[in-house]
């Protein structure tokens, strides 16, 4: 039975809780690291399918990238009913023939792989925008690990992690966990706990900064 990985694991240092999903090509999502997530009790059911995914953690929310490579539509995280109310639903890229879809979940900004290697970022900014890895990449899935500010990059034969200057880093943990790749057509990175919007960091910030002078009084 084949697969799509729709959530990975990220690298050490990362927040307890991130998880794996897997999607089946009979449209049942599973979970791994660590199970029991709430979408894994969720299905597309059979005949849908798509070259990849995101989630949404902060809305829950699953968006994903149709088989013509270029539509993205929004998926409510609690029972995958359509989401026809989101602002994204429906969402065009400029061309066809992208193969990766991926989510900053601070900025809300999507980071998509296109076929002739080129990576963009959409309704938002990214500073993984503009890298290039040329035609014959061999991409199929693309994900953003937000703790560790690095891209994940999947072939059927493994993983490739890069910074946002397009150097390859070495994961300190192993992101496969085991399992074959070549079962697997697409790939993302969400935290299970909510990741604060810029706004919200912010105002913990200026928290932080009254009790500070409040204890210098």
């Amino acid at each position: 039975m084949k697969y799509t990985i729709i959530a990975l694991a990220a690298l050490s240092g990362v927040a307890p809780g991130q998880s794996i999903g897997l999607l089946a090509t009979n449209g049942n999502i599973d979970t791994r690291h660590p199970s029991g997530h709430h979408i894994a009790d969720l299905s597309f059911g059979p005949g849908q399918t798509f070259r990849d995914m995101a989630y949404d953690v902060n809305n829950d929310v699953i968006y994903t990238l149709a088989d013509d490579g270029q539509t993205i539509n929004a998926w409510s995280g609690q029972d995958l009913s359509p989401l026809t109310s989101d602002p994204r639903d429906g969402a065009m890229l400029p061309v066809p023939d992208y193969v990766g879809l991926s989510l900053d979940q601070s900025t809300g900004t999507f980071i998509v792989l296109h076929n002739n290697g080129n990576v963009d970022a959409r309704f938002g900014n990214s500073s993984f925008d503009d890298l290039s890895f040329g035609v014959g990449h061999g991409y199929t899935g693309i994900a953003y690990d937000h703790d560790n500010n690095v891209m994940i990059l999947e072939k059927s034969d493994g993983l490739t992690v890069i910074d946002s200057s397009g150097a390859v880093v070495t994961p300190n943990v192993d992101y496969a966990d085991g399992l074959n790749l070549s079962l697997y057509t697409g790939i993302t990175c969400f935290s299970a706990s909510p990741v604060p919007e810029p706004s919200s960091t912010a105002l913990l910030g200026l928290g932080g900064l009254a009790l500070i002078l409040r204890r210098r009084k």
